[in-house]
This record gives C-alpha cells, structure tokens and sequence, in this order.
C-alpha cells in the first residue's frame, strides 16, 4: 500500500474494484476512524488506516451499486472550486461487457489544507436514493469582528440525506438572505446513526 499521508491537496486513489459487498448506491465523506470502521464491517475489503489517519485526510467513498454486466466504475475527481464530483462511469451501448454482476467502488483520500468543508457533486444515480429536504424557514445570527456587528438574516437552501445501514450522510447548502454580503454554508458529512429509544 502506498504512503497514507497525503499532503498535496490532491485525490489519492485508496481502493477501487468492480466487487464489493455494498450493493446499493451511496456516497460517505467520513472524517474520523469509528465513521470508517462501521464502513469496513459492512466491506471488509476496504484497507486499513494508520491511527491518526483521519488527523490529516478526509476520505470519500463511493459505491455504485449493482449493475448486471461490467464496464461500470466510479469516478471521483476535483471540479471547479474545488468541489468534489463523484459520477457513474457506463460502458459504451455496443461495448463488448463481461455477463457478470458487479458493484463497483471507489476510496479516495485528500489533505483538507485548512478548509475542512467538503462540496459534493453527486451523478444521478446516488441522488437517486437520497432524501431531499427543502428549507422554508429559519433565522440565522452572527456576530464579532472589531465593530462588535451583529447580524440577522433569513435561511434558505436544502439538505439531503441518504443512509446505508447505520450510516448517514448529510448534505447542505444553506444560503443567508438579507445579509450585506453573500452568506453560504456548503458541505457534506457521513456520521454514524446511534439510535434511541425512549420507554416508559
């Protein structure tokens, strides 16, 4: 296995492979080892990270999903503004394709270098699964900076969650309206479900 430590900034490519045990389409962006360790129980074929892995690097995960021929794969690559776009690569319609199921994946690794936020570009195929949440209301309050200014202003935008197993990931684009500059808020995050139950 190669170095681990990825200090360029750049997309490391850490597994990839046209069979994997996760079978439905998803996509993690995961940020500390207990996120990474309940991805490997479900894909035990995914290597495994130095201990303080997660100090340096952000890793995104990809699955596609079952497909009934080869010639699929995951791409993951950088985008403008550094966004990062993860998409479903088809074989050609009179491609020559093994008949044989498969469920590609796809690891890749990169140092945040400062800004820790991650903006996914996702193909349809993973939005397809995902549950879209619209946001209609909400007020959102700043304030600081040597003027000691603060700052209300109204929220719109979306989240979008889509889950495998006791994971989660979330993704959000929020937008400040009413504010005297543009106020954004962008990212994406997988984290794991720990479910409660409240009895009487």
């Amino acid at each position: 296995m190669e170095n681990q430590n990825n200090n360029s900034g750049e997309l490391k490519t850490l597994a990839e492979g046209s069979q994997s045990s996760i079978t439905d389409p998803f996509v993690a962006v995961i940020r500390d080892d207990a996120t990474y360790a309940k991805l490997r129980k479900m894909e035990p074929k995914l290597p495994r990270l130095e201990a303080d892995f997660f100090r340096l690097n952000i890793v995104v995960a990809a699955f596609l999903g079952t497909r009934n021929t080869g010639g699929y794969s995951v791409e993951i690559s950088r985008i403008e503004n550094g966004k990062i776009r993860v998409a479903e690569r088809a074989p050609a319609k009179d491609a020559m394709t093994a008949q044989v199921i498969t469920s590609p994946f796809k690891l890749v690794s990169f140092s945040p270098q400062g800004s820790t936020a991650v903006d996914l570009s996702a193909g349809e195929i993973f939005q397809q699964r995902a549950q879209l949440y619209r946001i209609s209301g909400g007020t959102f309050r700043g304030g600081g900076g040597l003027a000691g200014r603060n700052e209300s202003y109204q929220l719109n935008g979306k989240l979008q969650l889509s889950r495998l197993g006791d994971l989660v990931t979330i993704g959000f684009a929020l937008v400040g309206d009413g504010s005297e500059r543009e106020r954004s808020l962008r990212g994406s995050a997988t984290g794991v479900i720990k479910e409660r139950r409240d009895y009487d």
